[in-house]
């Protein structure tokens, strides 16, 4: 009797097309994950943040959070106050700075939302992580307190052409804001961008934490997805 088979032909082609098909797919599976797992740390840092910060005022026996986000206190002393209700935390100090094996309290630029910072014909870092008011979880999640000596405030704003090149003229703009703190998910692995990895929250005089941007925030917490445009740090704005 005859047997059917395939040719060796009939199998190259065949390895062919299902190679072409999964370079075409992989890319996209991949990124869909790593963007999956940006989500679930996104979620499990708020949550921790969020409940943290009620267990302080719960434990302390406060009105609101203006008893941990005190303006007579320093940035490293409300690190140090939030991190005794944050299992495992540890606060940075500024000497970790120069120790090269500690990954958790180097100071790093964050890229914006989108590539619209420029400065002199290039795309900028928007904002920084420092050391000052730091502390990390192992699981990678670190937390950066930035606390205003008062609420209300005024800041001088440099005007800047399409180029990013300062025109003299500045603005200013009257702030309601205690203290401000940054999350940043995966400690200081790329691609440190807001609405990717990091995020920030500021506490007005009211004592109720919010963010200032939460539409993005929103995003990664009710609708599982990311919202940021991928770009480099000194490439030249097209």
């Amino acid at each position: 009797m005859r047997k059917n088979a395939f040719t060796l032909a009939e199998v190259l082609i065949t390895l062919a097309i299902v190679g072409i098909v999964a370079a075409m797919t992989i890319p996209t599976l991949i990124t869909k994950y790593k963007e999956r797992v940006l989500v679930n740390k996104v979620k499990e840092a708020h949550s921790l943040l969020m409940n943290a910060v009620q267990l302080y005022i719960a434990k302390n026996n406060c009105i609101n959070s203006l008893c941990l986000f005190d303006t007579n206190k320093t940035s490293d002393e409300v690190a140090y106050e939030l991190s005794t209700v944050l299992k495992n935390a540890k606060v940075c100090v500024k000497s970790d700075e120069n120790d090269s094996s500690n990954k958790y309290c180097k100071p790093y630029s964050v890229k914006s939302n989108k590539p619209t910072y420029v400065v002199n014909g290039a795309y900028a870092a928007s904002d920084a992580i420092m050391t000052e008011g730091r502390l990390f979880l192992p699981n990678g999640i670190i937390f950066r307190i930035m606390q205003n000596k008062k609420c209300i405030f005024e800041v001088e704003h440099i005007i800047r052409d399409e180029n990013g090149v300062d025109t003299g003229e500045r603005t200013y703009t009257k702030y309601n804001r205690c203290a401000e703190i940054y999350i940043d998910v995966n400690n200081s692995n790329e691609p440190n961008q807001f609405g990717a990895d990091v995020y920030k929250y500021e506490i007005p005089s009211t004592g109720k934490i919010q963010s200032n941007m939460q539409s993005l925030l929103n995003n990664a917490l009710l609708y599982n997805k990311l919202e940021y445009t991928k770009y480099n740090i000194g490439d030249i704005k097209e």
